[in-house]
């Protein structure tokens, strides 16, 4: 019979109960009201304050100095998610969070995580976990597909191409490019900037063009920087980071004009198609790029099916990895390619929508052309750059102390603009028109002060 630490003689029953941290019938109990708190905390997000009123240092007051040395039970835990961990949330899934991109979240997804959870399964080769490695083959193939990638990146068509979930990093010297009136890069900027690396003594091996920017999506000339490329046997990676989420709609495709010239492609569905984070996909048009370039092969790695599968550690940085596929596939099943378009398209709607109460405010400004679910606005009372961003600025301070939305801004080309990005789980038209009202409430008292005090 085995004994504790202390010495003590224990049950089977007590044994089973310390290697999983609770017993079955409190897991149970604990789970079943976890996922009664998850519904009704999506419930209560419509209208949720977005951002918490914490300042920096609130928890140390509300945690203990030490960590327990004796279990504690479900209860005071459970009691202690909205004292602790609400009380310093910012809810990203807020009708009243604008601020970035929207990370991506349904219960589909929610549900995927939980067994990933549960089996506790490294991803580093296809021995390790052959459904892993084969799931993630399969959905990244599916999700290609569903954004229409050329053939060439998808794995089984035609060609070696592969997708593979990624945390890629660089370390490279950087050239950054200058802009067009349309903030894109086009082929002559891009060959202005060759020019003069090589003169410089540099050779340019990578370019990087952007479908989609985050400061105001703008989309660079693909198909021009991919005749570049190709002159100067130059590798050319496409960042579709959120856009590329759109292109599951047939009619956002039009962005990605030229794609078939890119060696690589990358896009991340937990920012717009209902998958929770982290899934950020890197497609390849030939997977020995990747192959060769993280390749590891300790012994210990090694397995009998070395030659004839592909296993993952050698296309990433990391080398082993959860079952991230997962939460594709439940998505995929229980939600399918039409409801992706659906929530797509009524987010751009919503933008849409958001943007024709900004055109009948004429101290308001759409700063550049909206075409998906991010609308970038600001106050033009002058044409002097500097008094709009401090109006703008004062603007944003206002409506962010107030904590009645959440915005941020940002600024190209030395225009300073706050970004309205739609798509949060609460986000409906409601909370688009609050939101618009918020922001002229604020914009309303600043005009009053100003001219109170003769300033404008």
């Amino acid at each position: 019979m085995p004994f504790s630490n202390e010495g003590d003689r224990v049950g089977h029953d007590e044994i089973k109960t310390s290697r999983m941290g609770m017993s079955e019938d409190d897991f149970r109990n604990a789970a079943n009201e976890m996922s009664e708190y998850i519904i009704s905390y999506y419930k209560s997000l419509n209208g949720r304050q977005a951002i918490p009123s914490v300042t920096p240092g609130f928890l140390t007051d509300l945690l203990p100095k030490d960590p327990p040395n004796r279990p504690e039970n479900w209860e005071k835990i459970f009691v202690d998610l909205e004292k602790v961990v609400m009380k310093g949330m910012t809810h990203w899934q807020s009708s009243n969070f604008f601020a970035y991109f929207p990370t991506g979240t349904s219960y589909p997804s929610i549900l995927a995580d939980m067994l990933s959870n549960a089996v506790s399964s490294v991803d580093l080769s296809w021995a390790s976990s052959p459904i892993s490695t084969e799931m993630e083959a399969t959905v990244l193939g599916w999700l290609g597909q569903a954004i229409g990638l050329p053939d060439c990146f998808i794995h089984s068509k035609v060609g070696p191409g592969y997708g593979v979930i990624q945390g890629l990093m660089g370390m490279v010297q950087l050239h950054k490019l200058p802009v067009d009136e349309n903030i894109s890069v086009t082929k002559k900027i891009l060959e202005e900037a060759i020019k003069i690396d090589m003169e410089n003594g540099k050779i340019p091996f990578y370019v990087c063009a952007t479908l989609g920017t985050t400061s105001c999506v703008s989309f660079d000339d693909v198909s021009g920087i991919g005749e570049v490329c190709a002159e100067n046997d130059i590798w050319l990676h496409v960042d579709a980071a959120y856009a590329g989420c759109s292109f599951v709609c047939q009619e956002f495709r039009h962005h990605m004009k030229g794609i078939e010239m890119a060696s690589s492609f990358n896009c991340s569905p937990h920012k717009w198609l209902m998958v929770n984070t982290d899934c950020s996909v890197l497609w390849v048009k030939n997977n020995k790029d990747l192959l060769e370039a993280f390749k590891m092969q300790p012994e210990y790695a090694r397995h009998p099916e070395d030659d004839i599968t592909i296993d993952h550690r050698h296309m990433r940085v990391a080398f082993g990895c959860r079952f991230r596929s997962l939460k594709l596939w439940f998505v995929f099943r229980l939600i399918g390619v039409d409801g992706l378009k659906q929530k797509i398209r009524d987010d751009v709607k919503m933008a849409k929508l958001f943007e024709t109460y900004v055109k009948k405010d004429k101290r308001f400004e759409v700063v550049f052309p909206v075409h998906l679910s991010l609308v970038c606005i600001r106050l033009a009372v002058s044409e002097d750059s500097k008094v709009n961003k401090g109006i703008n600025v004062e603007l944003l301070k206002r409506i962010n102390q107030a904590k009645e939305i959440y915005l941020v801004p940002s600024e190209v080309e030395d225009v300073y603009f706050l970004r309205i990005s739609v798509g949060t789980v609460a986000c409906d038209e409601n909370a688009i028109k609050n939101c618009w009202n918020v922001i002229q409430k604020h914009a309303d008292l600043i005009f009053r002060n100003s001219l109170e005090n003769g300033s404008m």
